[in-house]
Order: C-alpha cells, then sequence, then structure tokens
C-alpha cells in the first residue's frame, strides 16, 4: 500500500472531477475532509512453523504408518535403524510431545497428526509470539498498517461529526488472521504461507496506546444529479484508496435531508425553467452513442478552472458581456481586468454590470468604491462611445455571465468581489453552450437592465437619459420589445441637447437601427440646424444607404416644410 503522504490532501478534489467526469452534469454540493483518530496499537500473533523432516524422524514415521505390532517396539526401531537408545529416544519423546506418535499398550503408534507430517515432510516446531505493530481505529474497530501524525495536515482540524469518545475500559476487537496478515504483509513480515505450512493460530488482546496523534484521513463529497434529481454523499478513504460504503450510508441517513434542502433552496433562486432545460439537455448529451465525440453543451466547474473560464469568456467576448455579481471590489477589478474590458471597448463590443443584493440600494452593506465606478463608466469604445453600462440591480442573488450570445455561466462564483484563489472547495459553476438556452438567458438578463431604466425615467437627467439611448440600441431585446421607450426618452433630449451631441446620437442610431419613429424628425431637424454641412452630407449618406426608405421620407418632410 502507498503510504498517504504520497496523496496529498487535495485529492479529495481529483475524486470530485473524477466522479462529475463519469456523470456530466453532476453538481458538487459540498466537499469535507475530516479525519478519525487512530492510535498506537501491537498485538502478539501465534503462528505455526514447520521444519523438514530429517531422515531418522522420517523412518520413524514410516515404520509406524505401516501399523505392524512388532515395528512400534523402541528396541525393535533402535535395531532396525541400528543405533543406540541414545540417538532414537529424544526424536520419540519430541514426537510424543507434539502428538505425532502415541503410546498405547506398551506399543507406539501414529497419530492422524503425524502421518499428516509424514505425508508433507514437515515437522511442527516450537512457536513464539511474533509482535505486529498497527494502528486502531476505535469507530469503525478496524486496524491499519499505517497512519499519520496530525500535524502533517494542520489545516484539517474537524473529527469526524458522528464518532463518539474512545472509552479506553472498552476491551477492543482483535484483527481478524487476514487483516493481521495483511498489515504484517506491508511490513515485510510473513505470518501465512502455505509453502512453508505457516499459518495463524491465534492473535492476542490488543495493546491499545492512552492517547492518540495520528489519524485516518477522508474526503466526504456530496453530489447532486439533475437528471434523477437525487442527492448523494461519496466517501474517499485515504487509507484503503477506496470508497468507504460504511460511512457513505452513515452519512446519507444522517443528513442527505440537510443537502436535499440545500438544493431546494438554489433551486428557488435560481430560474426553475432554466434548470429544466439544462436537464433536457444534459439527458441528451449522456444519450449521445458516440462517447468519444460526446457534445458537451453543459459542463460543471469547479475550484480555480471557474475564475480560469471567467477570464478566457472576457478575452473572447466580440460583442456583448454581461456580468451579474452581488458586489464589485477593487481588488478583484484590478488594473488587469480593467486591461481585458477596454480590450472589448476597443472591438466596439459593450460590457453591462448589474450589482447589488440588498432589496434597497440604501441597505447595499458593500458598495462599490465610487474611482472603480467612474473609472469603468469612463472606458470608451473606437468611437468614442460609452462601452461599460453599470446598474444597481438589487435582490438578485444569481451570479451570471453571457458572453455574446454563445455561453451562459451560472454558479455560486462571485465574479467581481473574489479571485478565487482561496477557500474555493464547494464553489461551483454551470458552463451552458446550448444556444437556445443562451438566447433564453440573454434576453432575461437584458431585461434586468430594461426594467432599471424604466424604473429611473422619472429621476433621470439629460445625460443619464442621453446615456439610456446608447444603453438600449445595444441591447438587443430593445428592438423587439422596447421601441416606444426608445422614442420616447429620443422625443425628450433632442431639443436640449446641443447640436454636435445630437449628431453624434443619430450617427450611432442610424448604423445600429434606424425604426425609431422619431428619427425622421429629429434628422430633419439636424439637416435645418447643424452647420457642419460636411457632417451633415455624411450622415444622411449613412441613412441613404442603410435606411433608403427613411431617407425618402425625410426628404418629403423637408419638401413639405419648404
Amino acid at each position: 500500500m502507498l503510504w498517504l503522504e504520497e496523496y496529498p490532501i487535495q485529492k479529495t478534489d481529483k475524486i470530485a472531477e473524477k466522479i462529475q467526469s463519469e456523470m456530466p452534469g453532476l453538481e458538487i454540493l459540498e466537499i469535507k475532509e475530516w479525519f478519525l483518530p487512530v492510535y498506537d496499537s501491537s498485538v502478539d500473533v501465534y503462528v505455526s512453523q514447520f521444519r523438514k523432516l530429517n531422515i531418522i524422524e522420517e523412518f520413524i514415521l514410516r515404520l509406524l504408518e505401516k501399523n505392524i505390532k512388532e515395528f512400534g517396539n523402541e528396541e525393535t526401531i533402535q535395531e532396525i535403524l541400528q543405533l543406540d537408545a541414545m540417538f532414537i529416544s529424544p526424536y520419540l519423546n519430541d514426537m510424543l510431545a507434539k502428538q505425532l506418535i502415541d503410546r498405547e499398550q506398551g506399543y507406539l503408534k501414529l497419530t492422524e497428526k503425524g502421518g499428516k507430517a509424514h505425508k508433507e515432510g514437515l515437522l511442527p516446531i516450537n512457536t513464539l509470539p511474533e509482535t505486529v505493530n498497527c494502528f486502531y481505529d476505535p469507530y469503525f474497530k478496524s486496524y491499519y498498517d499505517y497512519a499519520i501524525p496530525l500535524s502533517t495536515y494542520p489545516t484539517i482540524t474537524e473529527q469526524f461529526r458522528y464518532s463518539k469518545e474512545y472509552d479506553h475500559h472498552e476491551v477492543p476487537i482483535a484483527p481478524t488472521p487476514k487483516e493481521i496478515s495483511d498489515i504484517a504483509s506491508e511490513q515485510g513480515k510473513v505470518l501465512e504461507t502455505q509453502e512453508l505450512g505457516r499459518k495463524i493460530l491465534s492473535i492476542s488482546s490488543p495493546v491499545i496506546a492512552p492517547d492518540y496523534n495520528k489519524a485516518a484521513f477522508y474526503g466526504e463529497i456530496w453530489c447532486f444529479d439533475p437528471v434523477d434529481q437525487q442527492v448523494f454523499c461519496r466517501v474517499w478513504n485515504f487509507q484503503t484508496q477506496s470508497y468507504s460504503n460504511e460511512i457513505q450510508q452513515i452519512l446519507t441517513e444522517e443528513d442527505r435531508d440537510k443537502y436535499l434542502k440545500m438544493v431546494i433552496t438554489k433551486e428557488e433562486v435560481e430560474r426553475k425553467t432554466y434548470k429544466e432545460n439544462v436537464k433536457k439537455v444534459l439527458v441528451q448529451n449522456r444519450n449521445q452513442t458516440d462517447k468519444n465525440n460526446m457534445k458537451k453543451e453543459v459542463e460543471i466547474l469547479r475550484g480555480h478552472k471557474i475564475r480560469e473560464e471567467f477570464l478566457n469568456a472576457i478575452d473572447s467576448t466580440n460583442k456583448k458581456l454581461i456580468i451579474i455579481s452581488p458586489w464589485i471590489s477593487d481588488k478583484v477589478v484590478d488594473n488587469e481586468m480593467i486591461n481585458k474590458l477596454k480590450r472589448i471597448a476597443k472591438k466596439n463590443g459593450v460590457i453591462y454590470i448589474g450589482w447589488g443584493i440588498a432589496k434597497e440600494r440604501d441597505k447595499e452593506d458593500r458598495l462599490p468604491p465610487q474611482h472603480l465606478i467612474d473609472t469603468l463608466k469612463g472606458i470608451k469604445n473606437s468611437k468614442g462611445q460609452p462601452a461599460i453600462y453599470i446598474h444597481w440591480i438589487g435582490n438578485h442573488h444569481n451570479k451570471e455571465v453571457v458572453v455574446d450570445d454563445y455561453v451562459h455561466f451560472l454558479g455560486s462564483f462571485n465574479w467581481l468581489s473574489y479571485r478565487g484563489d482561496y477557500s474555493l472547495r464547494n464553489e461551483s459553476v454551470t458552463k451552458v453552450s446550448n444556444k437556445e438556452i443562451v438566447q433564453e438567458e440573454l434576453t432575461n438578463l437584458e431585461n434586468l437592465f430594461i426594467n432599471r431604466i424604466k424604473s429611473r425615467l422619472s429621476i433621470m437627467s439629460l445625460e443619464e437619459k442621453v446615456l439610456s439611448i446608447y444603453e438600449l440600441m445595444f441591447l438587443s431585446t430593445y428592438k423587439e420589445t422596447e421601441v416606444g421607450l426608445m422614442d420616447s426618452l429620443l422625443k425628450e433630449t433632442f431639443l436640449e441637447m446641443n447640436d454636435e451631441n445630437l449628431y453624434q446620437l443619430c450617427s450611432f442610431i442610424v448604423e445600429e437601427n434606424g425604426e425609431i419613429p422619431t428619427l425622421p424628425i429629429v434628422l430633419s431637424y439636424l439637416n435645418s440646424n447643424l452647420k457642419d454641412e460636411k457632417k451633415l452630407k455624411k450622415l444622411m449618406k449613412r441613412v441613404k444607404k442603410l435606411h433608403p426608405d427613411l431617407h425618402g421620407n425625410i426628404s418629403n418632410w423637408i419638401n413639405e416644410k419648404r
């Protein structure tokens, strides 16, 4: 058996990853690591031992095997072997003591035990106890050939929560012959072997040390299968390098309801429809016949892989990145991440950030640093337009990310307030690349920002309203459902804006989407008031190329005014 030092405690994470790889989409609810006290122990083992018969012993047993009465006379044996009594008597006495032969009515005869010894050519010899050192686990009444000092892993201080304090007055059960034989074998001792006729005859009561300073370590992994809607536990025994069915059964009986409630709570927080859709995709993926080229549209991320995938998602964004994170920290949104966001802006992409977990903004206990908000809002795209829009969403427990329209992340990872460089054990994120699901989640998240804009319309400044027009134009959802909101904002702002800013806004709207009822009026206004004819010609040329019907309407409207 390999020593535990060769298997660092972090191997529990690897076991969890292996479980997930065998069941795609499996969610790890929690990972724990704990120990059971292990006591130094020793037992005395009595083992039958044999040696080969010498020629005199073999002749004596052969004579007696013939079962001829005269051959059972000591003088006859001496005469046949031509040896004096002083040579023969010690052999006979030893065989009598070992019950290989017996004396009946003055004659020697072979016993059943002696017949076996003659047949096998082996003679039993007096045995002395062999001491075997081992380690005793009083909770499961198990013995191990090794254990490690508790000080080796000082961060693991939790003892198995259902273990009881060991009562030293309790007489421990001795290890079975197989247990002690296996332990001795690991220590280089051979207690039993058929070739040499060695067999364990008895094992003494164990001697247990009064205190413990060593331990047996276990990894506990709680899982949820969204396909079967089942919660189950796996416990890895680092001593045996196998799953412990006995402990799994104990924990399932004691703690399963707790983890079921955890799943139910998460279901209440996260959208149930989303979970059902993910479940359908998982079933389809698992039913694929070509396992080597299995399409993985759902993947569960854990540990450091979450942060890694998130940063990769930022780098791969072309048009739009939406991040929902309860908190924003400048320790996480540092220069490195800001530079990544700037690269999206340079590609004329846009970033939406929603934050907040309290029901009311003034009850948030962790406000984002204002200097950070100002820095982010100051990032512009290559056209000089705002590239990052930040809103307090509030009362939102989900942590989500959508990259363009091809991938969605949902889980427990706080994207903008946690670097993922410590205590990652129980973090997990679902990564979905199914196009239909991602599109649905994109719509849901975009609606969060649209609703936030609607809720603030009455208190918005002119600048905020103009920014909202830019913001809405980048939201694909608005084009189908919120044209009226966009039109209303444009009506309220265009007469209050200076001509240059209005020109910039109209140029942007024309490039993105010209189907806004008020736009022809605004463009006609610019046609009459914009003093820079070069810019005006450029704008109208774009209108004619991109929206010929709109250009015709503007021309007609201008002619009518004349």
